[in-house]
């Protein structure tokens, strides 16, 4: 997949490690994925999610919470309030059944 002008090979969800050259050089996600931010205070960790995740469920329920804990106006990238590690494994989970 490229992004300007270079070739990057994306999973389906993508780590950034705040202050990663990465996050620095790319202001905007590649397309067709979504910047998310997972967790709770003190442990939030960023993700680019690709939004046919989004389809899935175990995602809708997901975003549904967020939505019932923050509502429907949030600034900058999009929230979601569930423990790092589960919502690695549902999207392990949603990208082994695909």
């Amino acid at each position: 997949m490229g992004f300007k002008g270079k070739k990057r090979e994306l999973s389906v969800y993508e780590r950034l490690v705040e202050g990663s050259s990465e996050e620095k050089e790319e202001k905007q996600a590649p397309r067709g994925f979504i910047p998310v931010i997972v967790g709770k205070e003190p442990r939030v960790k960023r993700f680019l999610v690709h939004v046919k995740l989004f389809k899935d469920p175990c995602m809708v329920v997901l975003l549904e919470m967020a939505e019932n804990e923050l509502g429907h106006k949030q600034d900058g990238a999009l929230r979601i309030l569930c423990d790092v590690d589960h919502f690695q494994q549902v999207v392990n989970v949603i990208s082994k059944s695909k």
